[in-house]
């Protein structure tokens, strides 16, 4: 998440036994291989230099150089899965680059079933998972190679929007349990389509209904005391993201509820408690979840039964530190100003 491109300490070579008869296979044969990079820009773990241990490649060959005109067929190269060893990277066979031809690159991890049925670049369906399998999407290209002793260096992107929460309280000397958090009235599927370009990578698109909810429960509640009214809890911890999801535009639906109670920092009876229960907020109509990019929501939670406060989001891509933005105090529900 440090830098626009993150190298990968690793080298796949791509290895299988099949050859077509019209492979250059003159004395040296040349074999394709391939660095990885990851262009950077939860509980779901994200994927760093060290733990990028797997992906899976598919090759086309076109006689002339690929456009988005171009109708691609499988049998060259399908579904090659490449896996972190030690000393290197470990794969099954062995590919030869073609005489005359170009090679087209298409590469995710985890793997994703490829379409390419109709004329244009490969694209591929999407449905996030529930909280806890929620997992840190990449993909790479690299069209119209020919046949060369470098190694085909694939730039892997980060496809999904880390969304992510902060909890403040807003009465000093007072506790904050949280139980619960949910966002719900998103999208949970969408089309990925690859665009040839070995930085943008690709675009979503083809959007699901805009229903979905994730769910994070604390199986611990997390507890904050409330000493500086200015202090901030993230509810995440390093290297993880509460929520991987799709990135969309949120419509009137998408919202956040969680599950608190309030009570001073010195009472333990339940009948001191000044609020107990669920409140909801919704995330802001037209706001932008982007690809390779954090979002952070800052919730401030009310000691009693006001509506609770949320923050203005902040969205950083991956290779920049967070920074937590400004404050509102909405209405029930509220929007927050669009930046």
């Amino acid at each position: 998440m440090k830098k626009v491109l993150l190298a990968i300490a690793a080298v796949a070579t791509i290895t299988s036994c099949s050859q077509s008869e019209d492979f250059e296979n003159p004395g040296r044969e040349v074999e394709i291989s391939f660095n990885s990079v990851i262009n950077k820009s939860t509980r779901a773990a994200i994927i760093e230099n060290d733990e990028f241990e797997s992906f899976t490649v598919s090759g086309y060959r076109t006689t002339d150089a690929m456009t988005s005109g171009t109708q691609l067929t499988g049998g060259f190269m399908d579904d090659v899965a490449v896996s972190k060893a030690e000393g290197g990277w470990s794969q099954v066979g062995t590919f030869y680059w073609p005489a005359t031809a170009y090679v087209s690159f298409f590469a995710t991890s985890p793997k994703q079933t490829l379409d390419i049925t109709k004329a244009g670049f490969p694209k591929f369906n999407y449905t996030v998972g529930e909280t806890t399998t929620q997992v840190d999407l990449l993909a790479a290209n690299l069209i119209n190679q020919q046949k060369a002793d470098n190694k085909v260096t694939l730039g892997f992107r980060h496809l999904l929007t880390q969304v992510n929460f902060s909890i403040k309280g807003d009465t000093k000397d007072f506790k904050y349990v949280i139980s619960k958090l949910e966002v719900s009235g998103v999208s949970t599927s969408a089309t990925y389509s690859f665009d040839g370009d070995k930085t943008t990578v690709g675009a979503w698109g083809n959007w699901g209904t805009a229903d979905g909810a994730y769910t994070y429960d604390i199986t611990a509640p997390k507890e904050i005391t409330v000493t500086d009214i200015a202090s901030v809890t993230n509810l995440d911890v390093a290297e993880t993201s509460l929520f991987m999801l799709v990135p969309q535009t949120l419509t009137e639906s998408a919202k956040v509820s969680i599950t608190y109670y309030a009570i001073p920092k010195d009472k333990t009876d339940s009948l001191d408690k000044t609020f107990e229960g669920t409140k909801t907020v919704e995330l802001g109509a037209s706001t932008k979840w982007e690809a390779n990019k954090k979002v952070r929501y800052t919730l401030v939670l009310s000691s009693d039964a006001k509506s609770i406060e949320i923050g203005e989001p902040t969205v950083t891509a991956w290779d920049t530190p967070e920074v937590n933005g400004g404050e509102v105090i909405p209405v029930t529900p509220v929007t927050p100003p669009v930046e």
